[in-house]
C-alpha cells in the first residue's frame, strides 16, 4: 500500500498522446472531427504498442 506513495507522477504519457494528436489533426488535415481524431490516436498508439512488444521491432 505504501509503494503508491513512491510512484512518481510524470506527465510523459499525456505529452506523448498529444504529439501524436498534433501529428494527426495537424494544418492539412483539419476537417477531422474530434472523435475521428481520437479514433486514429488510439488507433495509432496501440499499435505502437504492440509493435515494441513484438519481436519483430
Amino acid at each position: 500500500m505504501f509503494k503508491l506513495l513512491f510512484q512518481l507522477a510524470t506527465s510523459l504519457c499525456c505529452e506523448r498522446n498529444w504529439s501524436t494528436y498534433f501529428q494527426i489533426h495537424n494544418i492539412k488535415r483539419n476537417k477531422l472531427t474530434n472523435k475521428r481524431a481520437k479514433d486514429l490516436v488510439y488507433i495509432y498508439s496501440n499499435l505502437r504498442l504492440l509493435l515494441h512488444s513484438s519481436n519483430d521491432y
